[in-house]
């Protein structure tokens, strides 16, 4: 499917949070939503800047901003869930978003004109495949790294449609007409069990091989990065989400919680809250993003971060 990059454009509103969780010692996951502004644009200064969410903008609670998109604008929406080592899974899944957001915006804002989808999807596997062998060989030049790697799903939105890169089983959710849809396939040894009907998704939840994936950024000179594209429509809700949520949250409770919190901050706050009062065995990183709707529901939080006034860093939430 080729979008039209003609369109007026969309608004959507944005909002992300990441945790400890009650068992880990340290916050390993990584989350970024950044806004690319239009290719070959010609402006310059703050109206070029890329806005940005991570968890930098956290500032105690989930960071709130809604963009207006125009039709040659793009946006693109990362979590990473790091693992191996004291500082190992911190370091790549860091890696892995800075990487591929740099390696977007360098594709982006070079191109002559808005990109295919076929283009755009070329250009996230790319930088995702090419952080996996960055990783890759830091982990074997660094001895206190070796071993680390991470999950990554990372959603881009442009023309119409999401185009989603994942490896690992941090996934993307859409929620429409109150019904939630796993866009995205877990790699890993209990979601194979599921398939070949070994194993009940219940059971699978609360197995002690729940954590096995089957492959991760880094762990590997490649990796095969998994690509789909779903179209988008007004009121479209997506989450994409690590797997301290997603492994211990049910879908109908997520469900639930979005449906009823209709303020995107609020949403992530409850989910984290949810996914620490059924133990918090891992780390929590939610991110959400509604497409379409130029109204925020009241109490909504709206801050537009700018790269040069925050600098990313990996500050994360004390549980």
């Amino acid at each position: 499917m080729e979008p039209s990059n003609d369109s007026g454009g969309m608004v959507v509103s944005l909002a992300g949070l990441t945790h400890m969780g009650r068992a880990r010692k340290e916050n390993q996951d990584t989350f970024l939503a950044i806004r690319l502004p239009p290719p070959a644009s010609g402006s310059s200064g703050d109206d070029a800047a890329p806005f940005r969410i991570g968890p930098e903008q956290e500032s105690g609670g989930a960071a709130g901003v809604r963009w207006s998109l125009g039709g040659g604008d793009g946006a693109l929406f990362l979590v990473a869930d790091g693992m191996g080592g004291a500082a190992g899974g911190a370091t790549a899944s860091r890696m892995a978003v800075m990487f591929v957001t740099e390696e977007l915006e360098d594709r982006w804002s070079s191109a002559a004109s808005p990109p295919s989808s076929s283009d755009l999807s070329a250009s996230l596997r790319d930088a995702v495949e090419g952080v996996n062998q960055v990783i890759h060989e830091r982990g074997l030049e660094d001895q206190a790294l070796q071993g680390m790697g991470t999950t990554f799903t990372g959603g881009l939105l442009a023309g119409g449609s999401l185009i989603i890169a994942q490896v690992g089983d941090s996934r993307a959710y859409r929620l429409r007409n109150d019904e939630l849809e796993q866009l995205t396939r877990d790699q890993s040894v209990v979601q194979e069990m599921v398939e070949a009907g070994a194993m009940t998704p219940e059971e699978a939840r609360r197995s002690p091989q729940r954590n096995m994936i089957l492959q991760a950024l880094g762990t590997s000179p490649r990796v095969n990065v998994v690509m789909s594209e779903v179209e988008t429509a007004p009121g479209d809700l997506f989450l994409l989400c690590s797997d301290g949520l997603c492994g211990v949250v049910p879908e109908e409770t997520i469900v639930g919680t979005l449906r009823d919190c209709p303020e995107l901050g609020l949403a992530c706050r409850s989910l984290v809250e949810q996914a620490n009062d059924a133990g918090g065995p891992d780390n929590i990183t939610v991110l959400l993003v509604r497409v379409g709707g130029d109204d925020l529901p009241a109490g909504e939080t709206i801050r537009e971060a700018r790269s040069e006034t925050r600098p990313f860093r990996l500050d994360a939430l004390e549980p």
